[in-house]
This record gives structure tokens, sequence and C-alpha cells, in this order.
């Protein structure tokens, strides 16, 4: 990462696909199927879209450590 950006808490959709080296569509797909939950989003939105922001640390934790009620069938 760019030493010269001060590290935030909270992250834009944007921000957190370029840290996680993933696209929007698979963000999408990864909050439909619940491996970004709780307290690592939030949605900030006042209208009709969602505007959802990312904490650092919890939203990628859970991004790239499947949870245990994401775990594959034996």
């Amino acid at each position: 990462l760019d030493k010269s950006i001060p590290e935030q808490q909270w992250l834009s959709s944007e921000e957190f696909c370029t840290l996680a080296g993933i696209t929007r569509p698979q963000l999408k797909y990864a909050i439909q199927k619940g491996r970004i939950h709780g307290p690592a989003i939030q949605n900030t939105s006042t209208g009709k879209r969602p505007t959802f922001r990312f904490n650092r640390t919890l939203a990628l934790d859970q991004y790239l450590n499947k949870t245990p009620d994401q775990s594959s069938p034996k």
C-alpha cells in the first residue's frame, strides 16, 4: 500500500475492492452470500440505493478467511 495515504478505519466499496484485489461484482456476491457481514459492513445510505462502508480490518479478515458457517460441506 502507498504509505503516503493515511489508513482509514472505514473504506468505500472501491477502496475495499482495490485493497482485497477483487472486482465490484465479486464484492457484491460476497455480501449476498454473507461472507462479509455483521460489524464489518455498514450501510450509510439515506436514499434508495445502499452505500456500503467496510471496516478495514474486520471486512478484509472475513473476506480472506472463510467464516465457520461458510465452510464447504464434508
